[in-house]
């Protein structure tokens, strides 16, 4: 059964999804709410355990993608500016603030009372 980011035929983006990076750019984007990631983005520098420990640099944003109504779609051209962004700013010798990101797995259940996983930011530290 084909993942839904394989139709873009783009082995880093498959990589970026399979490795756990979306799921750490996921959580300290919208879960850790004392890293303004605003106009940023986010390079996971690592993770370990299950995502217990995350290490993320932050790069201001020099191209602003033009979204579509294709969600999937516009997740991969994200991907692609802040890829290609981020490559610039190492390029020209340029570094971002950098954080340490601490979560843990939760259940949770949505508003219809299913039971799914989730995380919890448990702590934040700034590296530099």
């Amino acid at each position: 059964m084909e993942k839904w980011y394989e139709r873009f035929n783009d082995a880093g983006f498959t990589l970026y999804n399979e490795s756990g990076e979306a799921t750490c750019v996921y959580i300290v984007r919208d879960k850790a709410n004392n890293v303004n990631t605003t106009d940023k983005w986010i390079d996971v520098i690592s993770h370990a355990n299950g995502f217990d420990q995350i290490i993320v640099e932050l790069f201001p944003r020099i191209t602003h993608p033009k979204y579509t109504n294709d969600t999937e779609y516009n997740r991969y051209i994200c991907w692609h500016a802040a890829h290609d962004d981020i490559a610039e700013h190492r390029g020209k010798g340029h570094h971002g603030k950098k954080y340490a990101v601490q979560c843990k797995r939760v259940q949770v259940k949505d508003e219809n009372g299913k039971t799914h996983y989730d995380y919890k930011v448990t702590g934040v530290s700034k590296i530099r």
